[in-house]
């Protein structure tokens, strides 16, 4: 991964869009990012992983906390990265959730995080998708990342001086070894399972062993008797008995078969059967007799039924007959009502003639009043348009008033927006004013701590100068030159120290002193920087300097009441607002805009104008139609007359209409009646004609029939329902008397030659048969349950052996394995140790060419051998060899500088490796952060030396420090600069 450009805004400190072209540093290979502490450096590379990654490269930082506080709140934190895989550029653009200021609701609103990446042939956007793709190309994590690409400080320190147990945490991270560690874990559950599951199935076999039936159970205890049970002995003594079951239950069976054969000779039901047969065969001789002597009955019914189908045959023509005789009585009445009718309609007729004759008068009183209506119309009109002035001009006056007051709200609103300016002026002030205050403390502070730090050091280096004269004069001898002067005679040697101060502590008291003084003009710096930002924001009248202290804490004190001051002024404007409308509605960022609230009060004075001029055209209006309208009756007088004149013309166009109406209905309805009449009279001479047919046909056919006349024809006529049911009654007697003949028929032939049989006798043999039968259905039953229990076992021991086998196989190759992954070996190292040892060894065979340049070759990785590297909380401790004593060395025996010289050498190596191990992916950049300001000049220049080696194979590297000699080394540089409105940042190459 090779990166080309990084593109922020509103981002950490930096407020506006900040860019920065990493191909300019491709000719040096190696740039400085340097600025003061809290500038923004490691934003940058917080930068970086969050396009990357969607998350800071630290832990300590949340996404949602990345916008950044100079930024405007309508300005979007976003983050833009472009960078090179495989010769293809690709670019990620993110921005993180954050509250965002609508320029056009002014309401603040979450926005939510957001993401895209171009540079394949499809654009991809969403946070899911985009980062399933950049973990595709890049091949690792987030943590990987920071192993590889990202080294800060503390994590490489930590990795070098941790303990086996904590390295195997933070490799097993890198690494991914875990899934090592859950094989081992996996195989042992799995050979535990196989455990439990033999010694289940031995115990089901047994189970199955015990579940079978034999006459004689003591073989079986034999072939239980031992650990295992004997399967062949046991299989072989179930089949014996099955064998001689099976032959027991053939014999039985057969016996069976011949006892159920005589039993069915001997049947009670049979016997009792046959004499039922006897006994139903003389009920059926009886039931025959009674039906041959109601034969005379049962004809008279057949005669009678005869008589009553053929009445039915006649019962159309009767029927013909009669409804012709009732449609000519209708048609008779029908007539009659018509002439009635007919004549009334002439008599109306005559009346509505002669009131039709009124009409023409009713005509030309109703126009007469539609005139007077008309004229009252316009009058009405006028005095409505006046009512409804004096509405219109209420409603003006009140809608001036509101206007008026809202005018007042919008002045006391500028008021209120005034004291709010002036409130966030004097805030900031105090701010800037609390926080210098507190940089002159500490100020004051470091330098005391640098004061007493630089004291003990000149007090230790002075004991120290003392002790090693003291150490040499023990070695003085007369006659012999000292060392130091070449004088032969000692008169007044050093004394013997009592307490001597050695050089390792004079060199940590050396460095305390040296960071106590950084400290010190640090907090001076800072100090001197939040005056010069406090001076900024303070009035030209107040003045101060670094020298001035009292001062501040007096400006504290005088911002601090001027505060309460403006506080009290704000409450009373927000008193008199609250009055004036709800407050509640009026705190959005509009309503403290001068320029808004400006422009809202011109637009209002220019409203209050406009309603002014409305009210007064109206009132003009209001006194002309006043004159005009001088004298008249009053609007409901005026309405309650037209209303009449309304009525009366209405009433007599309705009576016109009626008359009119009543006159041409009747003249309708004679005319109707009398074509009603001419109808009724042809349709009667039709009804009569009918009639004479009817009668005719109906006579015809009495006289065919067997009938002697109407009456005998009347006698004979039945319901159609009481004639079908007679009929069914008849047929059901007839199919009855012939069903009692073919079953006794029947019964004769099947009886013929037998007699009625002797039960007693029968049951007597019956019995002892019984008792046979019973005896060897529990011989068979025994046979049978046996033989079935023993073949389930069989099949059970069977299956359940051939399971055992498995089993067995099975489980001693998987749990040789599990005892050898999990550490039961003669090394006694886990799988997953295992593997994380080789990583270690992979990253000190890289690691050491850069310690051993930036040490001048003083200095090899080893890994500790021998049998405690094989415990399971040992085998990832390092040590180093000193090639000065030929010894091997503890890490943290090392001083300041040379822990960081191995720490970064460490990382490098573990930075190639995780990378060879994330699939070869070649990494172009590298970026450290901070740590050489413990190396003196000389190992800073091989710890450079070391890093433009890297720059060999193809890689960036950038280096955030405060050391001011990296400076001088390094010509590509990113300075950023911290600002009130945020931190720039310039590039120089």
């Amino acid at each position: 991964m090779k990166p080309l450009f990084l593109t922020l805004q509103a981002f950490g400190p930096f407020a506006k869009r900040q860019q920065i072209d990493f191909t300019l540093f491709e000719q040096s290979g190696i740039f400085l990012l340097t600025g003061p502490t809290g500038a923004g450096k490691t934003t940058l590379f917080d930068a970086i992983s969050f396009a990357l990654f969607g998350a800071p490269s630290g832990d300590t930082r949340e996404s949602y906390s990345l916008k950044s506080q100079y930024a405007d709140d309508e300005v979007v934190c976003s983050v833009s990265f472009s960078f090179e895989i495989g010769g293809r550029r690709y670019t990620v653009s993110r921005t993180p959730k954050q509250d965002r200021l609508s320029k056009r609701t002014h309401d603040t609103r979450t926005v939510p995080e957001s993401a895209e990446l171009s540079g394949d042939e499809k654009p991809l956007s969403g946070v899911p998708a985009v980062n399933a793709r950049l973990r595709q190309l890049l091949g690792m994590d987030r943590e990987q990342f920071r192993q590889i690409v990202m080294l800060a400080q503390g994590d490489f320190m930590r990795l070098l001086q941790s303990k086996s147990s904590e390295k195997e945490a933070i490799f097993r991270k890198i690494f991914s070894t875990g899934r090592f560690s859950r094989f081992t874990e996996r195989l042992r559950e799995q050979a535990l399972s196989l455990k439990r599951e033999r010694e289940q199935n031995v115990q089901l076999l047994l189970g199955a062993a015990r579940s079978a039936a034999f006459e004689d159970m003591k073989p079986l205890e034999e072939a239980l008797a031992g650990e295992f049970p004997n399967i062949s002995l046991l299989q072989s003594l179930l089949r014996g008995q099955i064998d001689a079951d099976e032959n027991r239950f053939s014999l039985l069976e057969e016996q069976l078969a011949r006892l159920e054969r005589q039993l069915q000779a001997l049947d009670p039901e049979a016997a009792k059967s046959l004499l039922k047969q006897f006994s139903l065969r003389e009920q059926l001789i009886l039931q025959l007799k009674a039906y041959e002597q109601a034969h005379p009955a049962r004809e008279a019914l057949a005669e009678r039924i005869r008589r009553g189908e053929e009445a039915q045959h006649l019962e159309p023509q009767a029927l013909h007959r009669r409804h012709a005789q009732e449609d000519r009585d209708k048609l008779q009445k029908k007539q009659q009502d018509t002439a009635t009718q007919h004549r009334q309609a002439e008599e109306a007729l005559g009346r509505a003639v002669k009131a039709e004759q009124e009409v023409p008068a009713l005509r030309t009183r109703a126009e007469e009043l539609s005139k007077e209506s008309a004229q009252l119309d316009t009058l009405l009109s006028q005095l409505k348009r006046r009512e409804e002035l004096a509405v219109q001009r209420a409603g003006a006056q009140k809608a001036l008033a509101r206007s008026q007051q809202h005018e007042k709200l919008i002045e006391r609103l500028q008021e209120r927006a005034a004291l709010k300016e002036q409130q966030q002026q004097l805030s900031l002030q105090t701010e800037c004013c609390r926080t210098a205050l507190a940089q002159q403390q500490a100020a004051q502070e470091a330098a005391r701590q640098f004061a007493d730090s630089d004291f003990k050091y000149r007090q230790s280096y002075n004991d120290f100068l003392d002790a090693q004269a003291g150490l040499l004069a023990l070695h003085l001898q007369t006659g012999r030159p000292c060392p130091v002067c070449g004088s032969t005679e000692h008169p007044s040697p050093a004394p013997k120290p009592s307490q001597p101060v050695g050089r390792q502590q004079l060199e940590r008291l050396q460095k305390k002193r040296e960071g106590d003084l950084a400290a010190a003009k640090n907090a001076e710096a800072a100090f001197a920087a939040a005056l010069k930002e406090l001076s900024e924001k303070l009035p030209d009248d107040i003045s101060l300097s670094l020298s001035e202290k009292a001062p501040l804490a007096e400006l504290l004190e005088r911002l601090t009441e001027s505060a309460r001051e403006l506080d009290t002024q704000y409450q009373q404007a927000q008193q008199q607002i609250s009055v004036l409308s709800d407050p509640s509605r009026l705190q959005q960022p509009r309503y403290f805009d001068p320029k808004y609230l400006g422009q809202s009060r011109l637009e209002m004075a220019a409203k209050c104008a406009q309603e002014k001029e409305a009210i007064a055209a109206l009132l003009r209006e209001e006194e002309a139609l006043d004159a005009s309208l001088s004298g008249l009756q009053s609007l409901s007088e005026l309405q309650t007359k037209r209303e009449e004149l309304d009525r009366q013309r209405k009433d007599f166009l309705e009576l016109a209409e009626k008359l009119t109406g009543e006159r041409f209905a009747l003249a309708g309805r004679v005319q109707a009646l009398s074509e009603q009449a001419a109808q009724n009279a042809e349709a009667l001479k039709s009804a009569e004609k009918e009639l004479l047919q009817s009668e005719e046909a109906y006579q015809n056919a009495l006289l065919k029939s067997c009938f002697s006349g109407e009456e005998d024809y009347l006698l004979a006529r039945m319901p159609p329902d009481e004639l079908a049911g007679q009929r069914r009654s008849l047929l059901e007697e007839q199919r009855r008397e012939e069903q009692l003949s073919s079953q006794l028929s029947l019964l004769k032939e099947q009886l013929k030659d037998r007699q009625p049989p002797d039960l007693g006798e029968m049951e007597k043999r019956r019995q002892a048969l019984l008792q046979q039968r019973q005896a060897l259905f529990r011989g068979r039953d025994e046979a049978s349950a046996r033989l079935a229990q023993n073949r389930s076992a069989n099949e059970r021991i069977a299956l359940l052996a051939e399971k055992g086998l498995k089993l067995d196989a099975a489980f001693q190759d998987i749990g040789a394995l599990a005892n050898i992954a999990g550490g039961s070996n003669p090394q006694k190292l886990t799988f997953e140790r295992y593997v994380l040892g080789r990583y270690l060894e992979d990253i000190i065979r890289v690691a050491n060419p850069h310690l051993r340049r930036m040490s001048q070759g003083r200095y090899t990785f080893l890994r500790r051998e021998g049998r405690a590297s094989y415990i399971s909380t040992t085998g990832l401790e390092l040590e180093v060899l000193d090639s000065y004593t030929g010894k091997t060395r503890l890490v943290g025996t090392l001083s300041g500088g040379e822990s960081f010289q191995a720490s970064l050498a460490l990382a490098l190596g573990m930075a190639d490796v995780v990378s060879f191990s994330c699939g070869n992916l070649f990494i172009d950049a590298l970026f450290i952060d901070e740590g050489f300001g413990t190396l003196d000049s000389s190992a800073l220049e091989s710890a450079v030396a070391t890093l433009l080696s890297l720059r060999q194979n193809g890689r960036m590297i950038g280096i955030i420090s405060h050391v001011s000699e990296l400076q001088n080394m390094i010509s590509g540089k990113i300075i950023i600069t911290p600002s009130p409105e945020g931190s720039r940042l310039r590039i120089t190459s």
